[in-house]
């Protein structure tokens, strides 16, 4: 069962069980970011007119794992902040973290908001001194609403039903 806001649209509670981190971050559309891992948490989900919403989804993995950030535009986005940060995107190559947390919200007409708090390390930087990372990421998640459930292991029907509700 879902809870109702205060328009009185439908929220679903997604549960994340037993999710490979680095499908999930396939899945929304993270590009140039993958991973390894096991990660679990709750997504809760409304899609509204055929757009996808998040409020305050939260998931962490079960243990440690790689995370690998090798985009372009994050990159981009980022040349110019200064040594700190491009030390930072040098160690998130090959990240390997002991603990991973990520944080999404998505407004039905926006894009997605997606916080990766993150410590570990990369071997081949600083002789794999440790770094506790905080990162945030925009993704158009929209396009993968119907791929969304199958990521997540969901009955189809479920995520179809809410579609067909919300037109």
């Amino acid at each position: 069962g879902g809870r109702r806001g205060a328009s009185g649209d439908v929220w679903v509670p997604l549960q994340v069980t037993g999710v490979a981190l680095g499908t999930f971050l396939g899945d929304v559309g993270a590009e140039g970011v993958g991973g390894s891992g096991t990660i679990d948490g709750t997504i809760p989900l409304q899609v509204a007119k055929g757009h996808v919403a998040v409020a305050n989804g939260s998931l962490a993995a079960r243990g440690p794992g790689r995370l690998s950030i090798r985009s372009r535009a994050v990159r981009d986005a980022l040349s110019g902040a200064g040594k700190e940060v491009a030390l930072m995107l040098s160690a998130l190559e090959d990240f390997h973290y002991d603990r991973l947390s990520v944080t999404i919200d998505k407004p039905a007409d926006g894009v997605a908001h997606l916080r990766i708090e993150t410590f570990g390390r990369n071997p081949a930087v600083e002789d794999g001194r440790p770094f506790a990372i905080n990162l945030n990421l925009e993704t158009d998640i929209d396009r993968i609403a119907g791929s969304l459930a199958e990521a997540l292991r969901l009955p189809g029907r479920i995520v179809g039903s809410i579609l067909r509700r919300n037109r």
